[in-house]
């Protein structure tokens, strides 16, 4: 990946005193800023953004544009909505937003970064009688390259208006929310496989519950169905997790559309968790299970078995060498 920086503006929203320093946009820069909003660039790529579309509400300067010379001025409008929103949700912290102008491959784009500051301890020089005495000072304003759980970027590919964006939902009053995709640029973002995953698991032990079918028996077969394929539908789902019970299958699909997964939808098990790609039985004596979920449906190597009177059984076959851990 080829990286041309071509402008650099950083902006300090500090939610915790109430301070928004709107920065200009800067085409010198020293290596240190390069370094590192090339380090964004790159781990923007690498987090696996999700597809975004523009809609009705969308900002107009999102539009396709032939040139970006009032990039400026549509700095100005996001940062000060997106500092005004964070106060308004009581997201108190503080945070460097960035908004970066770089070619990439030969291709223009811009790259709209919340990268939130964090704390350290430092070591700092003081006089002292006896020459120089050194004590550790706390800092709450320290910039890493890396992302955090609570950083949001947007990738705008300006002259095809192709849009990438990152950001975890946030917990505002009750109400789950994406504040990038559906307050501040009015985006329609697919979900990533970790929401997809989140919403019919939830949905699938809450429906387990209310039937009175064990979830040992339901999210095996939810994660094996799950690593099976690349596209998934909410009938293929369903029959899987609640092959004899219709009534359940029913609810899960109803469910599923309400959280807007109601046809068919990309599904790339490798982009989930090792949490969410294993399944993790524990027994009740203690024993420790730990199978990757495109085995489960192999009886060949395990066999997971439900007996009349509740209990179950779990078999191995074919194992040609056990290791020590």
């Amino acid at each position: 990946m080829e990286i041309v920086i071509d402008q650099i503006s950083c902006s300090l929203l500090d939610c915790t005193s109430g301070t928004c320093h709107i920065g200009t946009l800067r085409d010198d820069f020293s290596e240190l800023e390069k370094k590192t909003v090339e380090s964004f660039i790159k781990k923007a790529f690498g987090a696996h953004p999700k597809d975004a579309f523009l809609t009705e509400k969308s900002p107009v300067w999102l539009r396709r544009q032939q040139e970006i010379e009032d990039l400026e001025k549509y700095i100005e409008e996001v940062t000060e909505a997106w500092y005004n929103m964070k106060m308004k949700a009581g997201l108190h912290e503080i945070s460097s937003f960035f908004v970066i102008s770089y070619q990439r491959d030969g291709m223009e784009e811009v790259l709209f970064l919340d990268n939130v500051l964090s704390d350290a301890m430092i070591v700092q020089a003081v006089p002292a009688e006896s020459g120089l005495d050194y004590q550790l000072m706390k800092i709450n304003s320290v910039m890493t390259s890396s992302f955090s759980k609570k950083d949001r970027f947007l990738i705008w590919q300006w002259r095809n208006e192709d849009l990438r964006i990152k950001e975890d939902p946030a917990q505002i009053e009750g109400e789950t929310l994406h504040l990038w995709s559906e307050k501040l640029f009015h985006l329609k973002a697919d979900k990533t496989e970790k929401e997809i995953y989140q919403v019919i698991e939830r949905a699938v032990k809450d429906i387990s519950f209310n039937h009175g079918i064990p979830s040992e028996q339901t999210l095996p077969e939810l994660k094996a169905v799950l690593s099976e394929t690349e596209i998934i539908t909410p009938d293929q789902v369903a029959k899987a997790v609640f092959e004899h019970r219709p009534d359940a299958q029913v609810v899960l699909k109803a469910r599923m559309a309400d959280q807007g997964i109601s046809e068919s939808v990309s599904f790339d098990t490798n982009r989930l968790s090792k949490k969410d790609r294993t399944l993790k039985m524990i027994t009740d004596a203690g024993i420790e299970i730990i199978v990757p979920s495109s085995l489960l449906k192999r009886t060949d190597l395990i066999e997971i078995t439900t007996h009349e009177d509740g209990t179950s059984s779990i078999e191995l076959h074919n194992i040609g060498q056990i290791k020590n851990k």
